[in-house]
């Protein structure tokens, strides 16, 4: 029989640098009682067209927040709000 799945709730408001065309960064937010190997959810609701964010856990109850610039240029995101689920 599968354990029931706990979801840990979390928001914290980053404001990521200039990204280049083609790269990534990452931020770090904290989410207690987050496990490495927990499955994570990211939401940014006014995230620029042309960026994905994804996220993992990094540590115990600390998330990394990954923002990858698919557009052929720089774009530097304004300061939002992400949200996470971490699932485990």
């Amino acid at each position: 029989m599968e354990s029931a799945k706990r979801a840990i709730l979390a928001q914290a408001t980053i404001d990521f640098g200039q990204i280049a065309a083609g790269a990534t960064d990452e931020e770090t937010m904290t989410v207690p009682q987050a496990r490495e190997g927990s499955v994570v959810s990211v939401s940014a609701p006014d995230l620029e067209a042309g960026l994905i964010a994804t996220g993992y856990v990094s540590n115990e109850s600390e998330v990394t927040i990954r923002v990858a610039n698919v557009t052929g240029g720089a774009v530097d995101p304004a300061e939002q709000t992400f949200y996470v689920a971490v699932t485990y």
